[in-house]
């Protein structure tokens, strides 16, 4: 096994990301399928945990408005799956989404002034 790699990991579940990934549509999609891997396939305190981490923070500090809108608007229906299930219309979650949008809008200017170190990024292959 690799170092980093969660003990959990398999060759099958990295076959399955590359097939998810290929699929993507667009940035918001790969966004979001690169974090839930990047989230069972690294262990988060190693170096290539940390470097995936930072992976994540490049993509949110690149994106641009109407990636997050979107970001948004796919983690407002992932959170609110319930209340759609329940009868609640679509439109009954914008102001949501515009709060979503302001939250990422507001992450992305705090890793714009922090910045991402290159050492932070150096470990992840893939």
């Amino acid at each position: 096994m690799e170092k980093g790699l969660s003990k959990y990991w398999t060759p099958e579940a990295e076959e399955h990301y590359k097939r998810l990934l290929a699929g993507c549509e667009s940035f918001a999609q790969r966004d979001l399928v690169m974090n839930v891997r990047d989230l069972l396939k690294y262990d988060l305190r190693t170096k290539a945990g940390k470097a995936a981490v930072a992976q994540g923070r490049l993509r949110i500090a690149v994106a641009t408005d109407e990636d997050l809108e979107e970001m948004a608007s796919l983690a407002i229906v992932a959170e609110n799956d319930k209340g759609i299930e329940k009868g609640m219309a679509i439109e009954q979650l914008e102001p949501f989404q515009e709060l979503k949008v302001k939250e990422l809008k507001e992450l992305q200017a705090r890793i714009r002034t922090r910045g991402i170190k290159r050492s932070e990024l150096k470990c992840q292959k893939s």
